[in-house]
């Protein structure tokens, strides 16, 4: 496009032509007078710093100014902090002095409440006592007229102590059903409300020592506490041997049938009782046994573990049957003593 420029326009390069001269030839006037030259170099150099000063000057305010905002934003941040502090501590104070407000008329209104049901039961308590001195007047009145038609003759001596008897009767009756009826059957707080107080609801329990059973009777049957005697011996017999055979080998299984004794004996320590968590302690570790020997251990002692495994399933069966029987019967049913269980052992 150059080309083209100056192709078209010969004058271009002839102008290019005359800068560079006039450049060589300004050069060479300033090194031909040295104070031009120095005094250009000066200006020049002036003129850069001047200028650099400026923009590290207009850099350094406007880093200034920038600064002075920022410290003018942190300063209302904290400044707003603060109020919101101050408002929070004041709403807080607030809420207390609320609080207490609604505290005090809740309880001003309780005992507002509760004084006006004492005041109410002591008015209908004097209205009661009233009523009733009131009936023992109307009854004295009434004597005194019997006792008056007796001395005038107008109604007979027996016929005069009949009527008072029965007057006296009803004053003494009247009394006494008010004073239980007040006493038992109306309620303490309200004056017209009856209490159906239960007293049978609120007997104190037994102590849970009374609720126990008895240490002498035995919830489980001898019949099954022996098989399940029978059935921890037998599977002592056959670990035993399962034992002797693992310490004989060096199989890994040998290995295996020492920690299936392991796991039996510590389950045979609580199964001696025919308790049912013994049982599944002794039958699992009697399942552990059976699976580390193999096929390889003693075909009898596998015989002899479902033998074992059968025997202890019948036996918790039988337990829990029982125990069921226990509950349900509300601690009064007690198991049967002869349950027709056949021992396997």
């Amino acid at each position: 496009m150059g080309n083209t420029m100056s192709g078209s326009n010969p004058y271009i390069p002839l102008t290019q032509t005359f800068q560079e001269m006039e450049k060589i030839q300004f050069s060479y006037d300033l090194r031909k007078n040295p104070d031009d030259f120095n005094r250009y170099v000066s200006e020049r150099t002036d003129r850069i710093a001047k200028e650099t000063m400026e923009k590290k000057r207009a850099s350094f305010q406007k880093a200034h100014t920038d600064l002075g905002r920022y410290m003018d934003m942190d300063h209302n941040a904290g400044y707003y902090s603060n109020r919101n502090n101050d408002l929070l501590y004041v709403q807080g104070k607030l809420l207390e002095q609320s609080r207490a407000a609604v505290s005090g008329m809740k309880h001003d209104k309780d005992l507002t409440r509760r004084q006006t049901e004492i005041n109410e039961w002591y008015f209908n308590d004097k209205l009661e006592t009233l009523f009733f001195l009131q009936i023992f007047f109307i009854t004295m009145l009434g004597s005194a007229i019997v006792l008056y038609f007796q001395k005038n003759g107008m109604i007979s001596a027996p016929f005069a102590a009949f009527l008072t008897a029965i007057l006296l009767a009803i004053v003494i009756g009247t009394g006494l059903y008010r004073n239980q009826y007040t006493a038992n059957t109306r309620d303490a707080r309200f004056w017209h409300r009856r209490s159906f107080y239960d007293k049978k609801l609120y007997i104190p329990t037994k102590s849970e020592s009374d609720c126990a059973c008895d240490s002498t009777s035995n919830l489980i049957p001898g019949p099954l506490s022996q098989c399940a005697q029978k059935g921890l011996d037998a599977a002592k017999n056959v670990n035993n041997a399962a034992q002797q055979y693992a310490a004989d080998s060096a199989k890994p299984y040998g290995q295996a049938a020492l920690a299936g004794w392991q796991s039996v004996t510590g389950g045979a320590d609580t199964a001696g009782s025919g308790i049912v968590s013994g049982w599944n302690q002794a039958t699992g570790g009697a399942g552990i046994a059976l699976r580390s020997i193999g096929s390889q251990a003693l075909s009898d002692s596998r015989a002899n573990y479902n033998r074992i495994g059968d025997a202890a399933s019948r036996v918790e069966s039988q337990l829990e049957a029982d125990a069921a029987a226990y509950i349900t019967g509300n601690g009064i049913k007690r198991p049967s003593k002869g349950n027709g269980l056949t021992c396997p052992f």
